[in-house]
């Protein structure tokens, strides 16, 4: 396993990968009637991006993201905490692992960010969640589920984590998409392997989180806190009634919308 990327070098990934974007749609528009002409320079500089596309995925962190209430097992996930401008954040295109080593409890992640005043600007569309934390309430009035919130930094913005919990595995649920991305996934290989789009909005979320953890259906871990300690009280939890807007979030090209 490759050694995670510092946020120096993932800097100069991302740039580089830019670049390269910029100039292939310059020799594609110089190409023109004639694409034959441009054609070997073209390929050169794909060859190239296909090779940082390859090294980020080998470099993405693995982080601490959540704790499962049921086993208390600490889960682990790729993640790109240095800014909204790395693949991993691309909504229709993402640079993930194909298949995330999490425990056999472990359902579905979703997620919000609370933007910083400096965007990144983006070539991609980025879909981080709405501003603030939030439940989806049809998978947590299923008597097996419970979810754990858990905040941590995306460069200078702040992200937070909701993951979702079965002790035994649950049938005729839709999961929500992944954090970040326009589908849900599971399964490893071949015929195990299957994906949809889910359909949830901001709509059908809750962002009153009292109710949730009053009820033993919401667990949280407090921001940074390296040993992932799971609370279950409504006391002193960070992630309540935070100020922030609740539609989901578009970004690119270092603006936002809602």
């Amino acid at each position: 396993m490759s050694t995670p990327f510092t946020e120096i070098e993932r800097r100069i990934l991302i740039r580089e990968y830019d670049l390269l974007l910029e100039k292939i749609e310059y020799l594609k528009s110089k190409g023109g009637d004639d694409p034959d002409t441009v054609k070997p320079e073209i390929e050169g500089y794909e060859k190239r991006r296909k090779e940082i596309w390859d090294e980020y995925l080998a470099k993405l962190p693995r982080v601490p993201i959540s704790r499962c209430p049921f086993t208390g097992q600490v889960v682990y996930h790729s993640f790109d905490p240095y800014g909204i401008d790395g693949l991993w954040w691309n909504y229709e295109c993402s640079v993930r692992p194909s298949f995330e080593d999490v425990p056999p409890t472990f359902c579905a992640i979703t997620g919000a960010l609370t933007l910083d005043n400096e965007i990144e600007k983006t070539r991609f569309l980025v879909k981080p969640g709405p501003g603030v934390p939030y439940v989806i309430p049809r998978l947590l009035e299923n008597e097996m589920i419970k979810a754990v919130l858990y905040s941590l930094p995306v460069g200078k913005h702040t992200g937070y984590a909701i993951v979702y919990f079965a002790e035994f595995p649950v049938t005729g649920v839709t999961w929500p998409n992944h954090w970040g991305l326009s589908y849900y996934s599971y399964g490893k290989t071949g015929s195990d392997f299957r994906w949809y789009e889910s359909f949830d909005d901001d709509d059908t979320y809750d962002f009153d989180l009292k109710p949730w953890i009053k009820n033993g259906k919401l667990g949280w871990i407090m921001s940074g806190d390296k040993e992932m300690v799971l609370h279950s009280s409504v006391t002193s939890c960070p992630y309540l009634d935070l100020p922030g807007g609740r539609k989901i979030l578009r970004i690119q090209s270092g603006k936002w919308w809602a």
